[in-house]
């Protein structure tokens, strides 16, 4: 691919999204404006409404470019960081367009479910996680723990929003380092149990 065609694919990406706008607005029957304005400014709230919940969505996409960026040009992790990279922009979708508290039951798809599909690719990722250094195994489970303490939260105690939502902050914040210190690990280093030749061997075909 050349250099250029990223930028064209940049754009093209942007005009779909803009055309899915507006395709979706008039099947609704309403402005497109709808769609494309702050929904606090839109609904006449005050500017901080929602301030941490947008914040955590940035970080969401921001960790998922990351991990894609780092698994698309060093090779050594593509294995295990292009799955953590389409977990977290898929989670970082369910956060921005509430797929799984109000898109899945509107399609008859319950909450827990797609709970269950997240946690398995998370149990997935988490076993690849074995072949990296104990340091970067350990940010993702430590994330992956407050993650989902912000799942029991959101499941068993309705309400308790800062609970909820600032174990959520702090579980992607700290996935966000999983790309960095898996990037700048020593290529000496020690993976978790020492499977890392265990799962390269297993990865390769024959």
């Amino acid at each position: 691919m050349k250099r250029r065609d990223l930028v064209i694919a940049a754009l093209i990406v942007g005009g779909l999204v803009l055309a899915s706008a507006v395709a979706v607005a008039r099947l609704a029957g309403d402005p497109v404006g709808l769609l494309t304005r702050d929904a606090a400014a839109s609904a006449g709230l005050p500017p901080y409404t929602g301030v941490i919940s947008t914040f955590t969505v940035m970080v969401w996409f921001a960790a998922g470019t990351l991990s894609a960026f780092i698994a698309w040009t060093d090779g050594k992790h593509r294995r295990r960081l292009a799955p953590f990279a389409y977990l977290l922009l898929a989670l970082a979708a369910d956060d921005a367009l509430l797929l799984h508290e109000s898109v899945g039951p509107r399609l008859g798809i319950h909450e827990l479910l797609i709970y269950a599909v997240y946690g398995l690719g998370a149990l997935r990722i988490a076993y690849l996680m074995l072949g990296e250094e104990r340091i970067v195994a350990l940010a993702f489970w430590t994330g992956a723990a407050l993650l989902a303490i912000s799942v029991l939260v959101d499941v068993a105690f309705l309400g308790a929003y800062l609970l909820e939502d600032g174990a959520k902050l702090l579980g992607v914040l700290v996935w966000s380092t999983v790309p960095l210190l898996a990037h700048s690990a020593p290529r000496a280093a020690v993976p978790v149990l020492g499977l890392d030749r265990a799962l390269e061997h297993r990865s390769q075909p024959g």
